[in-house]
Order: structure tokens, then sequence, then C-alpha cells
């Protein structure tokens, strides 16, 4: 009876807040309320990365994780303080996100996930970035876009800022970008290692082999590495570039076409021999 009213006066006038609270090894009742009534939750620790492809697979990963469900955490894309924030390129607020690893309680609402988000995003892009950002002539969702795509070609930070200066080499000269990571996206080609031709004929914005320019967002959440590549990419002339047969994530540069159908041909002998065709 002890017990049940110090409990009761534990409790009185108080509201138990929802989460996930760590009473592992205690043993005792009054305890074990007086942390859940302080609200002293136990973090989640959520995992956002360049493997979360569109924001229907976030959705999903953070109704699997918190308390609010798929239906709620759609409605982060079309909030008001998003859209206040980032204006026009809130259309593109999932790429947006700078992939990490959050710390958050279980029960943390879609808003204060987008404050949480749009916090690393805005600190993230500080001056000194915007001014580089300038110096390309890009916006910042289009510095995201490029170093989304170069972050698909490559896995080797110096090769990623050639390979940035190729395509802005190649946006100056007002040719397309040919760029295949935007046709596996297009095509939904999650895990091939080998596009062909008729993957070219895809009708979609993101076909960048059909349309001239960036396409209309990132085709990936975009590592902070990958924008930085971007931001601090190499000056050269090069107007091609080829993966190596080595396959080791570097690459054969060209300024001539010729040149490049060279080292495209080295390539493909490669992918052949070790009966890579898809």
């Amino acid at each position: 009876m002890y017990l049940k009213n110090n409990i009761r006066l534990v409790l009185k006038n108080k509201k138990l807040i929802p989460g996930k609270y760590n009473i592992r090894g205690i043993k005792k009742l009054k305890t074990i309320v007086s942390i859940i009534v302080s609200g002293n939750q136990e973090l989640i620790t959520v995992y956002i990365n360049s493997q979360i492809h569109r924001p229907e697979d976030l959705c999903k990963y953070l109704d699997a994780k918190l308390f609010f469900n798929e239906t709620d955490f759609r409605k982060m894309f079309s909030s008001t303080v998003l859209k206040s924030t980032l204006g026009r390129d809130s259309a593109n607020y999932f790429f947006c996100i700078i992939p990490k690893t959050y710390n958050v309680p279980w029960t943390i609402t879609p808003e204060n996930l987008t404050d949480s988000i749009l916090y690393h995003y805005k600190k993230f892009w500080n001056l000194n970035r915007l001014k580089l950002a300038q110096k390309l002539n890009l916006s910042c969702p289009e510095v995201i876009t490029l170093a989304s795509i170069v972050q698909s070609e490559s896995p080797v930070y110096t090769e990623r800022q050639k390979i940035a200066r190729v395509y802005l080499n190649r946006i100056q000269a007002q040719m397309p970008l040919q760029a295949d990571p935007t046709l596996v996206f297009a095509n939904r080609l999650r895990g091939v290692k080998r596009l062909l031709n008729s993957d070219k004929t895809i009708e979609s914005p993101y076909n960048t082999y059909k349309y001239k320019g960036l396409p209309p967002g990132p085709i990936a959440l975009t590592y902070t590495t990958s924008i930085e590549s971007v931001l601090h990419c190499d000056t050269h002339a090069f107007l091609y570039f080829c993966a190596r047969a080595e396959r080791d994530g570097f690459s054969n540069f060209s300024k001539t076409y010729a040149e490049h159908l060279r080292n495209a041909k080295t390539y493909q002998a490669s992918l052949n021999r070790n009966k890579i065709f898809r």
C-alpha cells in the first residue's frame, strides 16, 4: 500500500511521456515510473545514407525505426517550414538531407525531424561553401545534383574532382552529360554493372543522353565529401572519361571523342573477359 501511495504521489499532476526508456536492471517500480515521468528517453540511432535511394524508401525506414508511421513521415516533404526555408528547392528536400547518423527520440515528430535535418543542411552550407558554389555558377541543389552523379561514378575522392570538371566542361560546351548513373536511376537498375544501348532510350528528364544540362535533381543522397569534391574540383580541359579496365575506381580521361572510343573499347573488352554482361 505504501508503494502504491508513493507511485500515486509521483504520478499526481504528471503526464507520462511515451518513448523508449532504458530500464534494464532497475527493479524498483518507483524508479521506473520516475524515469518515464521525466521523459528522459534513450535515443534511437537512425542511419540515413546513400543506400536510401528515394523518399518512399526513407519513409518506410523511419516507420520501422520510430514511433510515427510512413504516412506521417511523408508529410515532411510538404511542410510549410521546409518550403519557407528552401523555397523552390523544397521539391528536392529529400536530396538535401546530409547523410549521417542521427540520434533522435523514438517519438520525434516529422516536424522536429525536419528541423534537425535542415539544421545540418544549413550548417554545412556556410558562407565559404556558398561562395565556391557561386564560382561554379551553380546553386546548392545543383552542386548536390552533380555531386550525386560523381559519387556514383567513383569512390575515389581525387577522381571525383576530375570527373566533376569533365561534367562542368560539358555543360559549358553545351554537350549532354551522358552520365551513366543517371540512366541507372531513370531505369531503376540498381545493382547492375553494365548498361545497354537500350537503357539510353528511356523517356525521362534524368536521361542525360537525351537532355542537356543537369537532371532536375540528385540521383542519391550525397555525402559531404562528394559535395566537397565538386566545390574543389580540378581544372582541366578533358571532355570524356571512361573507367579503366582494372575497374579500380580510376578512369582514363581524354579530350577527343576518338581517344575516348579507344578507352571505351578497352573497358568493354575487360567486362567481356570477366563475363559481366549486366
